[in-house]
């Protein structure tokens, strides 16, 4: 952990006899006491946390608040928190706890790094009290590649935006699985806020098959040689950082079983001038049989 007492001034936002801003994307409940028990004073939002020597419930001294959301990983790779504060606090990012300082102290920094992935909402809770004396509380982060800097209002929110995954249609191009392609049937689709390297998994009957998530796209190929012909759903399925599962399905047909024409005629045999009625037999529907396919 990296710790450092902080001996230089800092801009000061004064909250006393005034709400905080309501237009941010993290919820605050303020208690009127140091753990977080019983029913908030205040619950609001905010979108920048960054106070000093707050009084926003009217009491600046034997006060606690809880900061919680989601924040969205903009990179992959490890991300720096840096939280300062006077007196006691904990920070949790994707339920792991990076911070944790329960003590009357003067202002200090502390600063821990969490692997995220580039994409994904993770959960984020800040808790801080004043027990007595002077009141300081900031968050910051480093995502990588990038400067220290608050966290902007696009990366908070008060809730997690659900996850959505939809399978790309029609499935081998019309629907229908042939005895060719049934060895190898390929289902595509798209995803939206789950970021990179969820796992799809994708069903049909009892064959199962997995993909990754690659920049919002994944692809992954079913076997489907040992389902019997006929009607499949395909069903995708995905769980985010938070564990909220979502799926999407769509109907295939398996016509594995090359279909077959029977031909026959009224007549075994014609002498000149005569006519017969030949007749197709096929063993499946068809749209696209015509007469010009006769020779």
């Amino acid at each position: 952990m990296l710790r450092y007492l902080l001996a230089v001034s800092f801009l000061v936002f004064g909250l006393a006899g005034q709400a905080l801003a309501q237009s941010g994307n993290l919820t605050q409940e303020w208690f009127p006491n140091t753990g977080w028990s019983g029913p908030p004073s205040l619950t609001e939002t905010t979108s920048l946390i960054d106070y000093s020597n707050f009084d926003p419930i009217g009491q600046p001294e034997n006060l606690s608040v809880r900061i919680s959301g989601y924040i969205l990983a903009t990179e992959d790779g490890p991300h720096e928190f840096q939280v300062v504060a006077d007196d006691g606090v904990r920070l949790t990012v994707n339920n792991v706890q990076l911070v944790e300082s329960f003590a009357v102290q003067v202002i200090t920094l502390y600063a821990e790094s969490t692997p995220l992935v580039s994409g994904n909402w993770y959960p984020i809770v800040l808790e801080y009290y004043n027990e007595v004396g002077a009141s300081r509380l900031r968050l910051q982060w480093t995502p990588p590649g990038q400067s220290l800097s608050f966290p902007a209002t696009s990366v908070l929110s008060t809730s997690a935006p659900a996850p959505v995954i939809d399978i790309t249609t029609p499935i081998s191009g019309d629907g229908l699985v042939s005895q060719a392609e049934a060895g190898a049937v390929v289902i595509s689709g798209t995803t939206q806020n789950l970021g990179n390297d969820r796992t799809v998994t994708v069903t049909a009957g009892g064959a199962t098959a997995n993909a990754t998530v690659t920049n919002d796209a994944w692809t992954a190929t079913l076997d489907l040689s040992g389902e019997a012909d006929g009607a499949l759903t395909v069903t995708a399925s995905v769980t985010d950082v938070s564990g909220t599962t979502v799926q999407d399905s769509e109907s295939i047909t398996k016509v594995a079983t090359p279909p077959t024409i029977a031909v026959t005629s009224s007549s075994a045999s014609l002498s000149a001038g005569e006519t017969a009625v030949i007749t197709f037999t096929l063993s499946e529907a068809a749209t696209d049989f015509v007469e010009a396919d006769v020779t």
